[in-house]
């Protein structure tokens, strides 16, 4: 990690003035890259062909897996396009950390894990973004799951982020995206049409093949007793590792600790890595590509060549301003101070999304650069404390 001194930080505030439309992709820049640089019409038939390769191994299967919502037409979809519609991707970030804060590899059952969730939801004008964050410590109703293997993990209540670990508790991704995938559907009321996992040990390769990302952090960032992060304040450029651990921390200064405190700075860090991978030259964004591609899985419609050419070439104009973050409404469960509740507010936002409507006023929105676009005060008033979760889905704290 690199401090950028005070003229180097003018410059790139300037530079950001002058940034292309983005085509924004949480956490998971993934697509990002792909898409985009299919979309573009610059790569070589080469490249094109080596990422259709990278993309078909890292597609995983689940339509045996997902319960579909009851629909309210029998008006077939379009079965491998989608032209006319807005789409709901479920973005998903794998837990790939020791209890020591320390990135791992590992595809057990106990590494199914899900740290970061994020419903990605694209107009069917491809006018608008909303990315929208789903806190994982979340108590929600967990709905029956079965498996890639036979097996089915029973309903239940507990923590939003182990509907992961339940459906991969034998190992399998696939089956740990459907079981989340499945508890977002009852959750929101949505049909999720695709899905991304990427895992933390990925993140910091992908930052890395950008030669890192730069970042303006306006407060002191210390995690002496677990990653060892130290950052801010001030602009600098992380590398990858200083970039996961910023993402991941949670036992920081200037933090709560609390997995609802991390929401905003991965929101500010996807933002800069997104711009970042756009900026690149053509050769950077392929090797950023395959970096990523290396450690993903997604659904086999997303993992299409020509599904990554249509949405990247409908979204290459989009206007930024309409690229949106936002957290899904929630309030301390009085149950259990560690533990949320998504709050009545909430439903205003899962209603908007299903009309296809932007986001009504009153939540906090933020752009890609992290800027807040609209804070107005909602007072909610506290909600009956939710039944104990099951013992077995209580994570210890990190």
């Amino acid at each position: 990690m690199q401090y950028l001194p005070r003229s180097k930080t003018r410059r790139i505030a300037k530079h950001r003035s002058r940034r292309r439309p983005l085509f924004p992709w949480v956490r998971l820049a993934t697509l990002v890259a792909v898409s985009g640089l299919l979309a573009s019409g610059t790569a070589a038939a080469f490249t094109v062909n080596d990422l259709s390769i990278a993309i078909e191994k890292s597609v995983v299967e689940t339509h045996k897996l997902v319960t579909p919502l009851p629909r309210e037409t029998n008006e077939p979809l379009p079965p491998d396009s989608y032209d006319g519609r807005a789409i709901n991707i479920l973005l998903m970030g794998r837990d790939n950390v020791d209890e020591d804060g320390k990135i791992r590899e590992g595809d057990s059952g106990e590494g199914m894990r899900a740290d970061t969730n994020i419903l990605m939801h694209v107009s069917a004008d491809r006018s608008r973004v909303e990315m929208i964050s789903i806190p994982r410590d979340t108590i929600v109703r967990i709905p029956r799951c079965p498996r890639s293997d036979g097996t089915v993990a029973p309903a239940t209540r507990g923590m939003f982020n182990a509907a992961f670990s339940r459906g991969g508790a034998h190992g399998d991704i696939g089956s740990a995206a459907a079981c989340t995938i499945n508890t977002v559907q009852q959750l929101t009321g949505l049909t999720i049409d695709d899905f991304v996992v990427v895992n933390f040990a990925g993140f910091r390769g992908m930052v890395d093949a950008l030669g890192g990302v730069e970042m303006c952090l306006d407060a002191h960032y210390a995690d002496p007793h677990y990653t060892g992060l130290d950052v801010g304040p001030g602009c600098m450029l992380m590398d990858g590792l200083t970039a996961a651990h910023f993402a991941r921390a949670r036992h920081v200064t200037n933090s709560d600790g609390s997995d609802t405190s991390r929401i905003g700075r991965q929101q500010q860090l996807v933002g800069r890595l997104v711009t970042t991978a756009l900026d690149e030259a053509l050769w950077t964004q392929v090797s950023f590509a395959k970096e990523a591609l290396k450690n993903a899985n997604m659904s086999r419609r997303l993992g299409s060549v020509s599904t990554l050419m249509g949405l990247g070439n409908s979204l290459s104009g989009i206007d930024r301003h309409n690229i949106v973050f936002a957290t899904a409404p929630w309030t301390i469960d009085p149950a259990d101070p560690n533990r949320v509740l998504l709050t009545s507010k909430a439903e205003l936002m899962w209603d908007a999304l299903d009309k296809d409507e932007p986001l009504p006023d009153g939540f906090e929105r933020k752009d890609a650069e992290g800027i807040v676009r609209d804070t107005i005060e909602f007072h909610e008033p506290s909600p009956e404390p939710s039944p104990s979760p099951d013992n077995n889905l209580a994570p210890t704290q990190e």
